[in-house]
């Protein structure tokens, strides 16, 4: 029998083992638990990955819940999560975690943004251009967590987020009030390879839908007589409008070929390098000093090609749109019809009878001669819209009875509506989207407008087509 000092030691010790035990296994726990949104965080903010850079794992964030399930992650403008629905969603824009840590997001819009999550619960949203915005989680009760969001010296508060169970399920609330549920899911490398390889399937498919879309469009385009011309105008030095008239002229032959780009330039702002390159391009450069002009002159000035008597048929344009397919097979349509005016509405902001930057005319319309004449009194406007405001009380009365609309919201409200002959592309793109120098949408007008939105029946040229 040992002494009562030995004996107490050694049930000292025992415990000490036994408490280093239950240390170590919640330890463990805990670090799986934590594994389940992050691995191998950096402790430092990393640099953006190559955009072909091989993820090693495997984690895909996808929604859960009563009627999101198998619907995967995508960030809104701003950075706000949301679901969103298989059928739009493409396969290789779902969210996968990197071997550095950082995890990868559809945007949205169609682009790419990076969340890297560091040790001191910092995350940085990085787009594919290197901006920065920052992230923090803060915990409330160990599990309630406030999405925080700075930028600019700004401080916004998105979220609360829970984390329920020991299933891992991230739920996103807005005002207290839950919203969509995430379920992270663990993927394989075959998976992750599947995925990938499933996108490139998808990109040839769409390289080759795009193919034959032009080939469609020289058809409907033959060579006429007919002088056909899509008017822009051009004033300041800004990249987004700049660059934006530099990629248009790129798209004219591939979208509308026998018509000719046409920019209305102003000579003291608009950089004459950007001019040359324009023409280079074989735009049509129409160029004056507007500096002594009206506020508001430059977003009238393109509209003057309709009094142009060399012109037989026009579309109007904004720079910081893009010419596609959808907009093309719209005009196509109205060329062969016999409408003298045509207006596209391909959102839910579209609702009047012309907007400014996706109108046209024959020159045997009823404005014809008329349009410099009447835009004189608007110079002097500085509001936005101003060109809006013309367009509804000057023009809008004139050709009301002479206009064909290709309308996927709105078809019902104007006489003369019908649907585009050709589906919405996937990623809810629509005629007249804004995009930045880079190319990039303003995603908030695809989340906050159409994205999952059914237009209405009769707006839909296939009953299938439930987004237009």
């Amino acid at each position: 029998m040992p002494p009562p000092a030995l004996r107490t030691t050694i049930a000292i010790a025992l415990a000490l083992v036994t408490i280093i035990q239950l240390w170590q296994q919640h330890a463990h726990v805990e670090q799986r638990h934590r594994h389940q949104f992050s691995r191998d965080r950096p402790r430092t903010q990393p640099k953006p990955a190559a955009q072909d850079a091989a993820p090693a794992a495997t984690l895909e964030l996808v929604c859960a819940g009563s009627g999101d399930r198998g619907r995967s992650l995508y960030c809104q403008a701003g950075g706000e999560a949301r679901c969103g629905a298989d059928a739009t969603v493409p396969l290789h824009l779902r969210a996968w975690e990197r071997d550095d840590g950082r995890l990868t997001i559809d945007g949205g819009d169609g682009e790419r943004k990076r969340l890297a999550v560091r040790d001191d619960g910092r995350v940085v949203c990085v787009d594919v251009n290197g901006g920065e915005d920052r992230w923090k989680f803060l915990r409330r009760g160990g599990h309630r967590a406030g999405l925080v969001h700075e930028t600019q010296g700004r401080v916004r508060v998105f979220d609360d987020l829970d984390f329920e169970g020991q299933q891992g399920v991230l739920i996103a609330r807005k005002r207290h009030k839950p919203r969509a549920p995430f379920q992270p899911k663990r993927l394989d490398a075959a998976h992750v390879a599947r995925s990938r390889a499933e996108a490139s399937v998808a990109a040839a498919e769409e390289a080759r839908q795009d193919n034959e879309q032009r080939l469609e469009l020289k058809r409907r385009f033959a060579p006429t007589k007919e002088r056909r011309v899509i008017a822009m105008a051009l004033y300041g030095d800004d990249p987004k409008y700049v660059e934006g008239c530099i990629e248009n002229a790129k798209l004219v032959e591939a979208y509308f070929p026998t018509w000719r780009l046409r920019v209305y330039a102003d000579s003291s702002s608009v950089p004459s390098e950007k001019l040359r390159e324009l023409e280079a391009l074989k735009a049509e450069i129409h160029l004056d000093d507007w500096s002594a002009e009206g506020a508001s002159h430059g977003m009238f000035r393109r509209f003057f090609v309709a009094d142009d008597v060399t012109v037989d048929r026009f579309i109007i344009r904004d720079s910081d749109s893009r010419l596609n397919a959808r907009d093309a097979f719209a005009v196509a349509d109205w060329v062969e019809s016999a409408y003298e005016v045509h207006t596209v509405r391909d959102h839910p902001n579209h609702q009047r009878l012309l907007n400014g930057g996706m109108w046209g005319a024959t020159r045997r319309s009823q404005i014809h001669g008329k349009v410099e004449m009447l835009a004189r009194q608007y110079f002097d406007h500085d509001a936005y819209g101003a060109d809006l405001d013309f367009l509804a009380a000057d023009i809008a009365p004139l050709v009301e009875q002479e206009v064909l609309a290709h309308d996927s919201y709105s078809c019902e409200l104007f006489a003369g509506s019908r649907p585009f002959p050709t589906r919405r592309p996937a990623d809810f793109q629509h005629v007249g989207q804004v995009f930045d120098a880079a190319g990039r949408t303003r995603g908030d007008d695809i989340d906050s407008f159409t994205r999952g939105v059914a237009v209405p029946p009769a707006c839909r040229a296939n009953p299938d087509w439930t987004y237009g």
